[in-house]
C-alpha cells in the first residue's frame, strides 16, 4: 500500500531526476518514493475479527408456560428482560508490526456481553448445576481423535483432552461422587445412632 508521501515523493523525484540526474527519471522517482515513505509511512492493513450481525436477542413470548419443577430437571430458560434490549459490543484495537519503518497492521477484535433475566421455573431454585455437554458430542469427537488424514496430528491433540475430560467428568458424576457421598452419609448415620 502506498502512502500519499510515497506518491508525491515519487512524482517530485521523477521531475527532479529528469533535470538534476541528466534524464534519469526512474532513479529520481525511487529516491523520492523512499524519502516520501520515510516522511509519511504507509498504513498497514486492518484485520477485522468475527462480529455479530444482529445484536438483538430472543425475547419472551406472551403466553409461554413457566414450568413447575420437582426434583432435578433440565429446563430451557425464557429471557424476560435484557438491558437496553440488545447485546453490548466492545471493540478492541491492537496494532502490531511497524519494525524497520514498515507499516503497522491493525487488528480489530469484538467481545460481547449482556445483562439479562431468565425465568427457569415457578418457585424458589435451590441451585443451578453446570451445563454439561451431551454424550453425542463425545461420540462426534471420536472420528477426529482416531483420524489419519491430512492435519489429523493437530486435530487429535485438540480432541484428546476434550474426550478425556468429558468421559472422566461423566464417570466422576455418575459413579465416584455418589459412592463417596454414600460412604460419608453411612458414617454419619452410624455416628448418630451410637449412644
Amino acid at each position: 500500500m502506498s502512502s500519499t508521501g510515497q506518491i508525491v515523493g515519487g512524482g517530485v523525484g521523477a521531475i527532479a531526476g529528469f533535470f538534476l540526474l541528466s534524464g534519469n527519471v526512474f532513479l529520481g522517482a525511487q529516491i523520492g518514493m523512499a524519502i516520501g515513505g520515510a516522511l509519511d509511512p504507509p498504513k498497514g492493513p486492518t484485520t477485522t475479527g468475527p462480529r455479530l450481525d444482529d445484536l438483538t436477542v430472543q425475547t419472551s413470548s406472551y403466553g409461554q408456560t413457566i414450568p413447575r419443577v420437582y426434583g432435578t430437571v433440565k429446563v430451557t430458560g425464557n429471557v424476560l428482560w435484557l438491558e437496553n434490549n440488545h447485546i453490548k459490543e466492545k471493540l478492541t484495537k491492537k496494532k502490531s508490526g511497524g519494525k524497520g519503518g514498515k507499516s503497522k497492521t491493525t487488528t480489530k477484535a469484538y467481545t460481547y456481553s449482556a445483562t439479562f433475566a431468565v425465568a427457569l421455573c415457578k418457585g424458589p431454585i435451590v441451585g443451578i448445576r453446570r451445563n454439561r455437554s451431551p454424550p453425542a458430542i463425545t461420540v462426534g469427537l471420536l472420528p477426529i481423535l482416531w483420524g489419519t488424514g491430512s492435519g489429523s496430528e493437530v486435530m487429535s491433540r485438540i480432541a484428546a483432552p476434550m474426550v478425556g475430560g468429558m468421559l472422566s467428568s461423566t464417570v466422576l458424576t455418575l459413579a465416584v461422587i455418589p459412592a463417596i457421598y454414600a460412604l460419608v452419609k453411612q458414617r454419619s448415620l452410624k455416628r448418630g445412632s451410637e449412644p
